[in-house]
Formats: structure tokens, sequence, C-alpha cells
């Protein structure tokens, strides 16, 4: 999908105005953001002159901006989405360096916003004045833009046939054992690679150069990662979870944080060097290699009369992963080349630290409450209570792709400072607050549709669709207000409200959980998220009464 600005502005804008920021235009709204198709400012252009001093560092966190709720968890999970963007999110993400000559130096990436995002920008001719207020795009950001839009939209496709699918299959009882596994695993795996993905993203999106030396570092530190992290969650279930539960362990940590992270190392890479259809491709496949697994095991079941265990469906649920990381080696090394292995130092460990301390604290206020239901023993009330949560982040899925896809422009603006930046997020919420709305009206009168599509063993799930119907526009804001921080200020700030957002999640599902079960767990979602979205707005508050002075509007531009 692609939109070309109009040659008028004037009367785009007023036919934008006439149609209003409903939910039926948000998706075209997304490639007129992202492309930056915005008469009232200048947009594709470096500016001179005053710069912020942290804008190299947040075009290294540019693919975290949007924070994806689950995507990583959901799609792996979104990623992703971005984060951040997942980003997600899930399931997820965050960067560092490879050789040292590899790395620009930071005034080279504060002049380069979008180095970070793996999107490369257009070749530059210094001192070419661009020509303001022509509302025309960038070919290649509207390109990038409809890959990551329509490979999320197949992924969100394939994810809701996956999950009525085993929600079918299972019922209600098995499918929250399931989930509950796989959230202890995503929380895990956002320490395994020590955000190397990113750093993948990065390093490649600057230098090309630099993919045989990072790739080879991100398969040494991803897959030494691993095997801690299969020691840490074997450990946990032989102290936390019950027998029927410790078995499923090693096969979910193969086939998410083993294979899954192999896949989405490998759609980084390929990102990061301008492969975005690739990219996308392999999120998609992703999905669509689970849901093709899950309809074979659901034919089966439907002609022997009978439900699936999790332990049978864990069992071939990882030969999924398995064939989607093969193919991603393949295509990796087919268009980009070989790894080169060398000796990790620590300063390579190091940094991507921040990004996987925010990647882990999405994960655990998104994950950990259902971990928790299992946990002590409510393997139902997990699975009604995953069930709607899912549905809830397929319906956030448009609202995360919206700020993944305008990520671009925000780090553009936010190199001019925060309150360009903050201006740019609310014009973003006049999209993403109505369709919050329209999302949550629509899971709200929805929901007696849920147990139609997972079964009725799911009838419960109306109740906590009910309860979560909110998020999606809590979602919103929390996107809005974090991207801007991350643009314009430095990604440890938004870590830090994160962090305290997992802390919070954390300290409540403990105290709620035992007493209230899922209402416990569904409390506790919506203070946390509400508490986030408030954090960051009172942070871009803060740093708006704080600001430097803004780059004058007159000043020199180029290309």
């Amino acid at each position: 999908m692609s939109v070309e600005a109009g040659t008028n502005p004037g009367a785009d804008r007023g036919a934008n105005e006439r149609e209003g920021p409903g939910a039926a235009s948000l998706v075209s709204g997304i490639a007129h953001l992202a492309s930056g198709a915005v008469p009232s400012l200048v947009l594709g252009c470096k500016v001179e002159g005053p710069k912020s001093p942290t804008a190299g560092r947040n075009a290294d966190a540019a693919a975290r901006s949007a924070g994806a709720p689950h995507a990583a968890s959901a799609i792996q999970t979104a990623p992703g989405l971005p984060p951040a963007m997942t980003g997600c999110g899930p399931a997820a993400a965050g960067p560092g360096s490879a050789e040292h000559s590899a790395v620009p130096d930071p005034a080279e990436s504060a002049e380069r916003p979008l180095s970070g995002l793996g999107i490369a920008e257009e070749e530059e001719t210094p001192k070419q004045a661009c020509a303001p207020l022509t509302g025309k795009p960038s070919p290649r950001l509207r390109h990038q833009a409809a890959w990551m839009i329509s490979g999320n939209a197949v992924a969100v496709v394939f994810q809701a046939i996956y999950f009525v699918l085993i929600g079918r299959m299972l019922g209600s009882r098995e499918y929250g054992a399931f989930v509950g596994v796989v959230a202890l695993i995503n929380v895990l795996s956002q320490f395994s690679s020590l955000g190397m993905e990113m750093i993948l993203l990065r390093n490649i999106s600057r230098d090309r150069a630099s993919f045989a030396a990072t790739w080879g570092k991100a398969l040494i530190v991803s897959g030494s990662g691993f095997a801690v992290l299969l020691a840490i969650s074997m450990l946990y279930g032989q102290i936390f979870l019950g027998p029927e539960l410790r078995m499923l362990v090693p096969y979910v940590a193969v086939s998410d944080a083993l294979f899954g992270k192999l896949a989405q190392l490998a759609s980084r890479a390929l990102q990061g060097a301008d492969h975005a259809g690739w990219s996308a491709r392999l999120t998609a496949l992703t999905n669509g290699a689970r849901a093709l697994v899950a309809a074979l095991l659901f034919v089966f079941c439907l002609r022997a009369h009978r439900h699936a265990s999790a332990l049978t469906w864990v069992r071939i649920y990882w030969l999924a992963s398995l064939a989607v990381a093969i193919v991603s080696l393949v295509i990796v090394t087919r268009m980009l080349g070989r790894p080169k292995f060398a000796r990790i130092r620590w300063r390579d460990l190091g940094e991507g630290l921040s990004f996987s301390l925010s990647s882990s604290a999405i994960s655990v206020y998104n994950d950990i409450d259902k971990t928790l239901l299992v946990s002590m023993g409510q393997s139902y009330a997990a699975g009604i209570y995953a069930a709607a949560y899912r549905v809830v982040d397929v319906m956030t899925t448009p609202i995360y792709s919206l700020y993944a896809a305008a990520a671009p422009r925000f780090f553009r603006e936010g190199a001019r400072g925060v309150e360009s930046a903050a201006q740019f997020s609310r014009r973003m919420l006049r999209w993403s607050v109505p369709f919050g709305v329209a999302a949550a009206l629509a899971l709200a009168l929805c929901a007696p549709v849920l147990p139609l599509a997972f079964g009725h063993s799911f009838g419960a799930s109306i109740a906590v669709l009910r309860w979560l119907c909110v998020l999606p526009l809590i979602r919103g804001m929390q996107y809005a207000w974090g991207t801007a921080i991350t643009a314009s200020s430095s990604q440890w700030l938004r870590t830090a409200t994160q962090a305290s957002a997992a802390v919070l999640n954390l300290g409540l599902n403990l105290v709620l959980i035992p007493r209230w079960s899922w209402r416990g767990a569904a409390a506790a979602s919506l203070v946390t998220d509400g508490a986030l979205a408030l954090s960051n707005g009172l942070l871009v508050a803060w740093l708006l009464r704080r600001k430097p002075p803004a780059v004058p509007a007159n000043n020199p531009v180029h290309a």
C-alpha cells in the first residue's frame, strides 16, 4: 500500500477534516503520517544548526520507539512490532555495536536520526535546500511503511487463525497452561540475546560491511544466552510449576527462545540492510507456520473426536519455529553473506543492555500475570484471561503499526527538540484516540462472539474482555508520549518508566491474583497501563518545561 500526497495540501487537509480521523481511515493515516505528507512541517530534511546532543542515541532506540504492547509476545510474539517496536513485541526488541570501525561517531549519528531504524535515507546532497510544503513523501519511506503495515496485517490474520485453532483444540484449561509457560519463556528471552537483534539493525543500517562480524556475534551471544535461559526456566519450573507444566518448558524454550530468536535476528538483519519486504515476510511466516501446524493438529483431533493436551501441542509446536529459522538463515546467507565469528568483548555485551531491560519490562507487565496464574494452579483462569488478552493485542496492532510506521517522523521531529516531538505526538493522538475509543466499544459489544470462536469453555472470557476493552485506547496514549520521549530525550528515561511499570504490575499481581484470580490480573493490567500512560505524559510535560531553545524555523535545511 502506498499513499501519494496530493499536490494541493490545503485541499487534502480539508478532505481529511471532513472525513474525521475515524477507524475507517486509520490505515491510510498510517502511511500518510509515516511518509511525512504533512504540509505544515518541513519534513524529510536535515536541519543545520543546534541539534539535540542525544539524537544519535535516540536513533539507536528507534526500532523500539513504538513500545509494542505485546507485539513481541503476540506475534513472536510482535514482535515489534516493533516494539517496541515492540514493539515490540512482540514481542518484540533493542541495539549495540560490532567492530569499532563499523560504528560512526556521535556527530554522524546526530545528523542521521533514521539510521537506527534500518530505514535507508535518500542520498544526501550537501548544502542543497529541500523544497518545503510540497507534501511529497519520500518514495522509499512510503515503501518501508507499506511493507511494515502489510506485514503486520498478514501476521495478525495468521495470529488470529492460530489462536482460534489452539483454543478450540486445547480448551481453556490446557490453553492456559500453554500460554502461562509461553509467557515465562518470553519474559526470560528478552535477556537471552542481550539486545543483539537491535545491534544488528543499527550497525547494518549504518554500514553494510559490518554485517558479517555483527551477525557472528549475534549468533554466539544468542546461542549462549539460550543455554542460560533454559537452565533458569527449568529451575523455575522445578520450584514453582507442577509436573504437568514443567514438561512444557523445554519444548517452548527451544521453539521461542532458540529458533524464534534466530528468525527475529534474521528479520532485523534484513531490515537493517533495507530489505523491508523480506523482513515483513519473515514476520508473517512465523505466524503462518504456527497456524499451519495448528491446523494439521486440529484436523487430526477433529477426526479422532478428542481434545489435544498442551503437551501434545508443544511436541509439534517447535517444528514450526524450526522451519522458519531454517528459511530465515538461508535467506540471510544468500542475500547478505555468511557470519564472521570473533571473540566477544564485554563492550559488545553491554551495549544492548538498556534495550534488553526495556524489552523485559514490557514483557513483564504484559505477560507475567499469565505465568503467575498457572504457577498458582489457576490454569482455567489463565486460559480465559489469556484468550481475552490476545484479542485485545490484535485490536491494538493497528495502533502499534501507526506508531511503528511513523517512527522516522518522530525522530526527525525529536532532533529539533522535545516541543516538536510533543506536537507531532498530539497530531498522532488525533488518529489513535478515536480508533482506541472505537476499539473499546467494539470489544465490549462483540465480546459474546469470543466463545463462539474459541469454544464453549471460554464463556467466562466475555467478562474478561469487557474488563480489558479500554487497553487499546490507553496504549495509544502510552505510545504517543513514550515515543516522543525516546525521540527527543533519552531511551533510559523511557526504560525507567517501563521498569517502574513492571515492578508495579508484579507487585499488584502478587497481591491481587491469590484473592481475586483473573479479576486481580485484569485490575493490575489496567492500573499498570494507565500509570505508564500517565507517567509518560507527565514526563513529556516536564521535558517541555526544561526544553532547550528551539531550532529556528528559518534555519537553512538540506536534503
